[in-house]
């Protein structure tokens, strides 16, 4: 069965949304761009998380120094005792400690990027881990990654295109004379582009997303067999809007019959969509669409 999980802010209660758990970003040790929420703040959401029978899934995706190992070590053992179900990570870091300490958590593993063949979900499964599919495959490949039964498949939000640990937006300020502010999102424009998109800049990195939001939609009920998890990514999206949102992806996997009207109710609540994903098609020059 494919449940559906939600990255939020843990300094609201988001019980209320049609899912089946939360992802709820770490303060030190996780890039989502999120108002910074302390770990007392995520304690109470994955206590509440229990009470409902919802999963709570701790992101703790940043790329770890060396100097940062303890720290990290003290933050997992924190979270795990919480009785937290997953971890979320790109660093092998965690990996490492989770490998030698065994705690009853499971992991889901997503350096962005990097898982673009299913044998990369196969290795995974050697430790019971998830896999979040790379967003730069084609639908194809998309499926083939999916069909070893252990991947987690962002289907909807702010796609994140680039990450630097240099503070970019501080360091144009200084610049330029401009004042900008951390954990506020800004909009950016390439001069050759019409299109523009977010950058972020928190105390750990910069970050820039698509101005549009993917939706991989209609799609789903075209896969053998569908992701694990479908993660909705809640990044600079109103919360009235990724309520009705959530609701739209339960009632496609409810109501498959229904995917099209359901789409249009999704384009709706924001127009700028775009599928997410590389066509399996390939131009004579070897650049895909």
């Amino acid at each position: 069965m494919t449940r559906i999980i939600v990255d939020v802010n843990a300094a609201s209660s988001p019980v209320g949304l049609a899912c089946d758990g939360f992802v709820f970003a770490d303060p030190d040790f996780s890039l989502h761009p999120v108002a910074p929420a302390s770990r007392g703040d995520i304690a109470t959401r994955v206590r509440e998380c229990k009470d409902k029978g919802l999963l709570a899934i701790v992101n703790v995706d940043k790329i770890v120094d060396e100097n940062e190992l303890d720290d990290l070590d003290e933050s997992l053992a924190f979270y795990t005792g919480l009785g937290v179900d997953y971890f979320l990570y790109g660093d092998y870091a965690v990996l490492a400690w989770y490998l030698e300490n065994k705690p009853p958590v499971r992991l889901i593993y997503d350096p962005k990027t990097l898982v673009t063949n299913y044998r990369d979900a196969e290795i995974h499964r050697e430790w019971d881990g998830l896999v979040a599919v790379s967003n730069e495959v084609s639908r194809g490949d998309m499926e083939r990654i999916v069909a070893p039964g252990n991947a987690v498949l962002e289907v909807y939000g702010h796609r994140r295109i680039f990450y630097s640990r240099r503070p970019l937006l501080t360091a144009y300020g200084d610049y330029s004379g401009a004042n900008f502010r951390t954990g506020v999102p800004y909009q950016i424009r390439e001069e050759t582009r019409s299109g523009g998109n977010i950058i972020y800049e928190s105390k750990h990195c910069s970050l820039i997303f698509t101005g549009y939001r993917i939706a991989i939609f209609r799609e789903l009920l075209a896969f053998s067999q569908l992701p694990r998890f479908i993660r909705i990514n809640g990044a600079f999206i109103p919360e009235e809007e990724l309520a009705a949102v959530t609701a739209l992806y339960r009632g496609l996997l409810n109501e498959p019959d229904r995917a099209g009207e359901l789409y249009l109710e999704l384009a709706r609540i924001y127009p700028d969509l775009k599928a997410g994903y590389r066509s399996d098609e390939i131009l004579p020059g070897g650049e895909a669409l």
